[in-house]
């Protein structure tokens, strides 16, 4: 199948987005089709991304959805392969599937909750890029960008698990970027805080994808988290910890 482009940032350029069917995913995706790409939506609610996919048809470029569970090695591989078999070429990924996991602190974490947050948010990460990449390399390089989150730097009370899985995505990308940079393999991080327009991570995610310069670097979009609250900058700090 030839892929159909819109004329914008994205054009000519296929890309695969995990955890598609929503959120940033969701965002992404109709961002991508706006600006020209063809897109490879992958996503384990098929019921949610394929209704999404209808809805975006006729967005702009071309559009296909895949069932995938990142978690396992042979499906991140067929859904590499079929992104390709589709398009012919994958240029960048968008790795953003993942979830927040419980509650819980470094005592309190079971082994389940352990497992389970760190094959989805770590585990899936090396999986897409350990698949990804030799497509990239077959025709001179590309970009990726993996999700992390502001606790891939920080910390919240609690949230024991998630803040070591988001560590962990940060490490890999710089680790993956190190590697692959003199073969024009760009891997970026996204450190998104708590979002509220799911929009404005996509267009970040859109823009680290369409650029031929950034490489390791961790992008926060968090409303100045981490400024010091000495002073007023418009934020309720007592809301904050």
């Amino acid at each position: 199948m030839e892929p159909v482009f819109n004329e914008g940032l994205m054009a000519a350029k296929v890309v695969l987005i995990t955890g598609a069917a929503s959120g940033i995913g969701a965002a992404a995706t109709e961002l991508l089709l706006r600006e020209g790409a063809a897109v490879m939506m992958a996503d384990c609610d098929v019921a949610r991304g394929m209704a999404l996919a209808e809805a975006l048809r006729g967005f702009g470029g071309q559009l296909a959805f895949i069932e995938a569970d990142v978690t396992s090695e042979s499906a991140v591989a067929g859904m590499v392969a079929r992104t390709v078999e589709l398009f012919g070429v994958l240029d960048a990924a968008f790795n953003n599937a993942g979830i927040p996991g419980g509650y819980s602190t470094a005592v309190s974490c079971t082994n389940e909750e352990w497992e389970q947050v760190n094959n989805i948010n770590m585990r899936s990460i090396w999986l897409c890029m350990k698949h990804q990449i030799p497509e990239m390399l077959k025709t001179g390089g590309g970009s990726i960008v993996n999700m992390a989150s502001r606790a891939g730097d920080s910390a919240n009370l609690n949230m024991f698990t998630y803040a070591a899985t988001k560590h962990g995505v940060v490490g890999m990308t710089r680790s993956a970027a190190l590697d692959f940079a003199t073969q024009n393999v760009l891997v970026n991080a996204l450190l998104p805080g708590l979002t509220q327009t799911p929009m404005l991570d996509a267009k970040l995610a859109l823009h680290i994808c369409e650029n031929d310069y950034l490489n390791a670097v961790n992008i926060r979009c968090d409303g100045g988290f981490r400024v010091p609250y000495s002073f007023d900058v418009g934020v309720n700090s007592t809301t904050r910890q």
